[in-house]
């Protein structure tokens, strides 16, 4: 069967990043700079194929030559550990409606090291709380209900490891539920705060205040349509989560919106300068990064984006307020 033009392109610029000495990621075969921590195609701290071979067979000369049997990393309680890099199976609260005594509850795929994750756990607003575990599943019980008609945001930072030492597989987790009660329909107002539209970096932002550089093809894209931007890549739990919603996005509200869905890699440019202008926090970059881009005041580019899984509800309800504001100022 013939190789389509773009097959041929990704494989020629493959081989010419490899010339340059660039190694392949040993789970995803995509060509990545021997000095990164984790490949931008899945996200995933990464060894080379021949890197790893080597390791392979000079563990079993020495284990050999020595005779000593290697039984492998172990819990208190005698059972293996699991070296693979912890994942969040289930969380809750999710949506709209929520009760506002409810309980915030993750459960990961490790055992974790209970003072890390503890530690990265975070909500804006802001609540202060009591945690209790069962297994790998973590409950947080606020010490005073939730606020009504209240959108909370939790994040898992990039502090939480299991109790191998790796990190979470996307660097950090995060979502959004909402309250029940009377919800305003206020429209969002346009500053830096995290409930804002921004038209500089946002106050989290590790340069804030600073003057954001729009690519070109936003900046023409934008003119007539709202924007919905996702990059990601192919293997991360959150990323296949908020992929299926933003397709479900794109089904609800068809060409009312225009939309890219980037994949983050060496042969993405694209990605890459989303990363580089719309990172809420800036450097490190997390994946997924859902991005809204909409016109504002004096037809100025106004936007919001996150690091992690914003949930249907939310995610429409900032499109919806970026709808407004486009055909307000376009």
């Amino acid at each position: 069967m013939a190789m389509s033009r773009k097959t041929r392109a990704k494989g020629e610029k493959k081989k010419e990043l490899l010339a340059k000495g660039y190694i392949e990621c040993y789970y995803c075969d995509e060509p990545v700079k021997p000095s990164a921590m984790r490949c931008p195609s899945c996200g995933k701290i990464f060894s080379s194929g021949k890197k790893m071979l080597a390791l392979v067979v000079a563990a079993v000369v020495i284990i050999s030559a020595t005779a000593y049997v290697y039984i492998g990393n172990r819990d208190d309680e005698g059972s293996p550990v699991n070296t693979t890099m912890p994942s969040v199976v289930s969380n809750a609260p999710i949506g709209s409606s929520i009760s506002t005594g409810s309980t915030i509850s993750v459960t990961f795929s490790n055992n974790m090291v209970v003072s890390s994750v503890q530690s990265a756990f975070s909500t804006v607003p802001q609540t202060w709380g009591t945690f209790s575990w069962s297994g790998k599943k973590m409950t947080y019980t606020p010490s005073q209900p939730f606020a009504a008609a209240t959108t909370y945001r939790v994040t898992i930072g990039s502090g939480a490891k299991c109790v191998c030492g790796n990190p979470l597989d996307c660097g950090i987790y995060a979502w959004s539920f909402t309250t029940a009660g009377s919800v305003s329909a206020t429209r969002r107002s346009v500053g830096t705060g995290d409930d804002n539209f921004w038209t500089v970096n946002p106050a989290d932002h590790t340069s804030p205040g600073a003057t954001v550089n729009h690519p070109q093809w936003v900046r023409t894209a934008v003119e007539n349509k709202v924007l919905v931007i996702l990059t990601h890549s192919e293997g991360c739990a959150p990323c296949i989560t908020m992929t299926e919603i933003f397709n479900k996005v794109k089904a609800k509200y068809g060409s009312q919106l225009a939309y890219y869905d980037l994949l983050s890699g060496t042969n993405e440019p694209q990605a890459t300068e989303t990363f580089a202008a719309y990172d809420p926090n800036g450097e490190p970059h997390y994946i997924p990064l859902p991005i809204i881009i909409s016109k504002g005041p004096g037809s100025e580019i106004i936007w919001h984006s996150w690091e992690g899984v914003v949930y249907e509800y939310e995610f429409e309800s900032w499109i919806d307020d970026a709808l407004s504001y486009h055909s307000g100022y376009a």
